[in-house]
């Protein structure tokens, strides 16, 4: 991987604050954290957490896409909660992780694109719930969702598909999906590298969702002391390279595009040179890239169904509350960009959220807007955990919103930094006469139906406003800006975005303990951690 001192100067902008009506603690000091035996063992219910990476709530048949790309998920769901405004408060991994994990917003666990490490002082719904009696599991197709970051800290368990004793049968999944024919990707039989490009399937891991099934099943056996048991599990089908299996792309590819799915290069320098305009696709052939995306869906829908049903046959799922989401989703061409940088849009925030616990919740589809960053208190509640020094003292949470149509209030999302790699790979191979407009941070808050978004600017220099107001209900896509008509809109949203960046405690690097190893973020074991990012472009290779 390319040293930091490669990067683009990015510093990080200050915003952010906790959801709705939960209060956090105002500061994240960890006093003496009790022991195992110091507190009794939950009697709460077991929890499986599914996160479908890269998965955008728009392409979801679920949630009315047109193409099949989620049967199982839509027969499952029938018995759940589905909430249909759920919103991430980031954009990408590793921030979006972190606070699913912590409950702390971005700017307060300070994740981002220069700092891809969770502090290790700070508590974990893993390291809680395992303090309370609870076995807990990870298994991670994601390399930024690994011991490498700090980010899985407190699972006893932590497996990933790009180490043993997984990483063989994981890339016997993703390669006995390959098509022959197939030059869409940089693993792709196929694929006819540009000068400077390389590929192959050496790091190919990701693909592994049917693997996860097993792991789970062969931990719970090994495991099995009567405790309950919180596993977390993430599919990365969807994230680029993307090579769906030829049953999914019959299932969902309408014919007349699935040539052209084969056909069109979409390796992440060809994504990259479109969104910054060195490059264009045609109508047809982002069409075609968005089928092969709905057809990943497809993979994913079939391996969580089959994973469910191996467990409800097991007796597995009589006392389990499931929960299925996304850590972000994807820019297909919207708004004439690829992949999930640069924005703070629905293509990248909002995200399937499904959660079925029978006989305790009554199926429903919940239309409040709702965050990802409750799963830590959604998850005290469920487990029958009382709040550590560092949880919230609220209880909202998406229990109290399914049960009682309880308001979380708005909704936060931010990007604090910009991703440095796309921008040095794009001046390195076509040059930028300005970078400005891809160094900006964004803060965005919604409610009732309106969206609103503010730019900032990391060098901290004056920048001309950027602002967006969007009605979501009658423009989904975020194409009308409303700001400059609708004033009255833009300002409970705009106040309502500065209490939040007034009341977040900030991210605080002097809080590191010896624990806090960065360079661990470059290392893996059993495989070059640079080549595996630079696969799913999130870095260059060394």
């Amino acid at each position: 991987m390319k040293s930091s001192a490669s990067r683009v100067g990015l510093a990080a902008f200050a915003a952010g604050l906790l959801i709705g009506a939960v209060r956090w603690a105002l500061s994240d000091d960890d006093a003496a954290a009790p022991s195992a035996a110091s507190v009794p063992r939950s009697e709460g219910p077991n929890v499986l957490v599914i996160v479908w990476d890269t998965t955008r709530a728009d392409r979801l048949s679920l949630y009315g896409h047109t193409r099949p790309t989620t049967p199982r998920l839509d027969e499952w769901a029938k018995r759940g909660v589905v909430f249909e405004r759920a919103v991430s408060p980031a954009m990408w991994t590793p921030p979006s992780h972190s606070s699913m994990f912590t409950g702390f917003a971005p700017t307060h666990h300070g994740v981002e694109a220069s700092n891809k490490w969770l502090d290790d002082h700070h508590t974990t719904i893993a390291e809680w719930s395992g303090q309370h009696g609870y076995r807990t599991f990870l298994f991670s197709a994601n390399p930024y969702v690994a011991p490498s970051t700090n980010i899985t800290q407190g699972f006893q368990t932590v497996l990933n598909t790009f180490t043993k004793p997984w990483r063989g049968e994981a890339k016997k999944a993703t390669v006995a999906k390959l098509l022959p024919n197939d030059a869409s990707s940089d693993i792709s039989p196929a694929w006819i590298p540009a000068p400077g490009q390389h590929g192959g399937v050496k790091h190919a891991f990701k693909d592994a969702a049917p693997v996860a099934s097993r792991a789970l099943v062969e931990w719970l056996d090994a495991s099995d002391d009567g405790a309950p048991w919180f596993a977390f599990l993430n599919m990365m089908e969807a994230h680029i390279p993307r090579v769906p299996s030829a049953a999914a792309r019959d299932a969902v590819i309408p014919e007349d595009l699935r040539d052209l799915a084969l056909t069109t290069d979409a390796s992440q320098i060809q994504l990259l040179a479109h969104t910054f305009g060195k490059k264009t696709f045609s109508d047809r052939e982002i069409e075609a890239i968005r089928a092969v995306y709905d057809a990943a869906i497809r993979d994913m829908d079939a391996a969580t169904g089959a994973l469910l049903d191996a467990l409800q046959a097991r007796g597995d799922l009589d006392n389990t509350v499931v929960i299925l989401t996304a850590d972000h989703g994807e820019n297909l061409g919207d708004h004439a960009m690829f992949g999930h940088k640069y924005n703070v849009y629905d293509t990248l925030l909002h995200v399937p959220l499904v959660v079925w616990w029978p006989n305790k919740l009554q199926p429903t589809r919940v239309t409040t807007p709702v965050s990802t960053l409750d799963l830590f208190p959604t998850l005290l509640d469920v487990m029958q955990l009382p709040a550590p020094p560092t949880a919230p003292d609220g209880r909202s949470n998406w229990l109290t919103v399914a049960r009682d149509g309880a308001d979380p209030g708005p909704v936060f999302s931010e990007l604090n930094e910009a991703t440095p790699i796309a921008i040095q790979r794009i001046q390195e191979q076509y040059g930028l006469d300005n970078v400005e407009p891809w160094l900006r941070t964004f803060r965005a808050v919604e409610r009732g139906g309106w969206k609103y978004i503010e730019a900032g600017n990391v060098k901290k220099e004056p920048v001309p406003a950027h602002h967006e107001l969007f009605y979501l209900p009658d423009d989904p896509n975020e194409q009308h800006n409303l700001y400059a008509q609708r004033p009255e809109q833009v300002a409970p949203l705009a106040e309502a975005l500065r209490g939040w960046v007034a009341s977040v405690p900030p991210y605080d690097p002097s809080k590191k303990t010896k624990a806090d190893d960065h360079v661990k973020v470059d290392r893996t074991d059993g495989a070059d951690m640079g080549q595996l990012l630079e696969q799913l472009g999130y870095a260059e290779g060394d």
